[in-house]
């Protein structure tokens, strides 16, 4: 049983730098300062930028999409990449929009994509730091592709005397992972002296020479490249602390299998002793210590490491081949009836484990997965980023059984599909309400022209044109004839007219009324006439001012109609924007039933894959429940066979007796 895990650890190890390393992959942008100098800085996707900000941005759309950027906010800047791609390109900084674009093309998992963007980046008229950043990657997604001789290639096009340091030391573990590969160990062996400990890939690479050589059966050799893993010494300094700790885990844990296939089980046993417990190795760790110690004949020993095990989740393979060892320990110490009773555990815990696995399938059968799996979607979710699913509980124990990288990939493209199902969603609102915006703007331009329609305004300026002219004749016909009473209130034209009518009685009755009172009448008349007469001039001023005001007031009223009359008649179309709306609200819906369909082909896929692993999980557990349940009837017939055999010995001595 040990063997099977050996291997199972050895064969992990050039995955090792696909989720370690190559998962890692950093997206490389080239920010230049003032926008058109060398490059001169490379930023890992939601890394640390430089130390000197960019100082000058000669493009609105370069200067939101760097903005962005730096906000993690990777999809909208992208967006805002094309966006300025569709208007005519950026101008005054090089090919920095096309390396970032690139770079986060890639770390979506677009990757040929991104590679058709490197490949452009090729031309002769770029400089040397650039043709080193588009090989790099090309030399990258061709290892990623599992496309070798292509990654070589690409390596071999790098120019060393203008490669920067970090691109250099990880282009030299793309290159030592290449030899692996390729089954050239000796080669690879040789670079992998030229790594410096101090290199962030140099523990990655040991652990990969070291798994090569294991599958080469070449177990002595490997242990000491695993050796020079865990025996490094940890610095404060290193970016992810918990890397080389769980690196160091790894390389302890497969030497320690190593060591079980050379039958050297005490080394092997001391040296799973230092696995930390709460790592992700410690359950390999745990099942290799018990071995270790059980062919060691220190069963007591081997008991402990695997009782812990118990303690864990029953899902675990090696939990599961914890529970049928234990019993077998029980056996070798003698220890029968605590050996059935703990086979009789193993029994139940598999059965129960078939059980949950049968569920588990007849769920994913009936359910829908897509709300089984609970997606959390971003638009600035990496392919470089693990991200842990938020899962019911079938896919939560499905999940335990699948190996996370494996399961990662999966969903993290259905993670994909989902955000741009939530953002093309997000787009059918805003068409909607584009659409109602547009048609108000119709209703409103209708009800204004019938609004001016029905108020008729050239015959209202005519109207009033025409009462400016009776004013202004009146005006002229009171100053020619110095009407002094035309501006009189009515009280005062009353006033006046009872003087008049009483001035000319009295004069017609001037024989029989005493002349005394005609004077009086004439000085009355004469006083109100004088006081109109003094008023007469400033009332002519007021009122002449006042129709000049009224000719202004009315000039603008037509010059104001003029000017609407001109907006409704050449007031955008709105008719083609109408169009152009109902055009992209047709191809959303499109986009939305092709994105659909693509979601349930992957999630059908995705399921079956569950299903066939849920299958696999049962067969082995069917294969630990079958060895339970031979060895507990191996053990009550060997009973049997020791009561009959007491038996007989007592019936022999009965009738010898007799």
């Amino acid at each position: 049983m040990a063997i099977v895990v050996l291997k199972r650890m050895l064969t992990s190890g050039p995955r090792l730098t696909l989720r370690k390393g190559l998962a890692r992959l950093t997206l490389a942008v080239a920010l230049m300062a003032g926008g058109s100098g060398p490059i001169n800085a490379a930023i890992p996707a939601g890394g640390t930028p430089p130390e000197e900000p960019l100082t000058e941005v000669a493009d609105l759309r370069y200067g939101v999409a760097l903005y962005h950027y730096y906000q993690k906010e990777y999809f909208n800047a992208l967006t805002e990449l094309q966006l300025a791609e569709q208007a005519g390109g950026i101008q005054g900084h090089g090919v920095n929009p096309e390396i970032i674009e690139a770079g986060i093309n890639l770390a979506f998992g677009m990757q040929t994509t991104a590679e058709h963007q490197f490949s452009r980046l090729l031309d002769e008229n770029q400089p040397s730091e650039v043709h080193n950043t588009a090989w790099f990657y090309l030399a990258k997604l061709a290892y990623m592709r599992g496309q070798w001789d292509q990654a070589q290639t690409a390596l071999d096009k790098l120019d060393a005397d203008t490669l920067g340091q970090a691109m250099a030391d990880e282009a030299q573990s793309i290159a030592i992972n290449l030899l692996l590969r390729t089954q050239q160990l000796a080669a690879a062996a040789e670079q992998l002296q030229a790594v410096p400990e101090s290199s962030l890939f140099y523990g990655i690479l040991h652990y990969n020479l070291a798994s090569a050589l294991g599958r080469d059966q070449r177990f002595d050799e490997a242990i000491d490249y695993f050796r020079n893993v865990y025996k490094r010494t940890i610095t404060t300094e290193h970016p992810e602390p918990e890397v080389p700790l769980a690196l160091h885990d790894r390389a302890r844990t497969a030497a320690g299998f190593a060591m079980l296939a050379l039958e050297d089980y005490h080394r092997a046993y001391h040296t799973f002793k230092f696995v930390r417990l709460n790592d992700g190795q410690a359950n390999q760790a745990l099942l290799g210590s018990g071995w270790a110690a059980f062919n060691r004949d220190r069963l007591n020993d081997a008991l402990a490491p695997w009782q812990e095990l118990l303690r864990r989740d029953k899902a675990l393979a090696e939990v599961q081949e914890a529970q049928l060892a234990i019993p077998y320990a029980y056996e070798k110490l003698g220890a029968v009836g605590d050996a059935l009773l703990s086979y009789s555990d193993a029994e139940t815990a598999f059965q129960q484990e078939l059980d949950r696995i049968g569920e588990a399938r007849q769920a994913l059968r009936a359910g829908d997965l897509l709300d089984m799996l609970q997606l959390n979607s971003t638009p600035n979710s990496s392919w470089l980023e693990g991200v842990e699913p938020d899962v019911e509980d079938v896919i939560n124990y499905v999940h335990r059984l699948i190996a996370q990288n494996q399961f990662q990939a999966q969903t993290q493209e259905l993670r994909d599909l989902k955000a741009l199902q939530d953002r093309l969603n997000l787009w059918q609102q805003k068409l909607a309400n584009y659409v109602d915006l547009t048609q108000a703007r119709v209703d409103f331009r209708l009800a204004q022209s019938d609004n001016i329609e029905q108020l008729n305004y050239p015959q209202m300026l005519r109207n009033l044109y025409n009462k400016q002219w009776q004013l202004q004749q009146e005006i002229d016909r009171i100053v020619q004839q110095k009407d002094y009473l035309a501006f009189s209130e009515q009280a005062q034209l009353d006033l006046t007219e009872r003087a008049q009518s009483a001035l000319q009685l009295s004069q017609e009755l001037a024989q029989d009324i005493d002349p005394e009172h005609i004077a009086k009448a004439k000085l009355l008349h004469g006083l109100l006439y004088w006081q109109q007469a003094q008023q007469y001039h400033e009332k002519i001023y007021r009122a002449q001012r006042d129709l000049s005001q009224v000719n202004t007031e009315i000039k603008n009223m037509g010059l104001a109609f003029q000017r609407v009359r001109e907006l409704v008649n050449t007031a955008e179309d709105l008719a083609p924007i109408a169009g152009r709306l109902t055009v992209m609200q047709a191809r959303v819906d499109g986009e939305q039933a092709q994105l659909a369909q693509a979601m349930a082909n992957l999630s059908d896929k995705l399921k079956e894959n569950l299903i066939a692993e849920l299958n696999s999980q049962e067969l082995r557990v069917s294969y630990f429940l079958a060895e339970t349940r031979l060895a507990i009837a191996r053990l009550y017939d060997g009973r049997n066979l020791e009561n009959n055999g007491d038996s007989a010995t007592e019936a022999q001595q009965s009738g010898g007796d007799s």
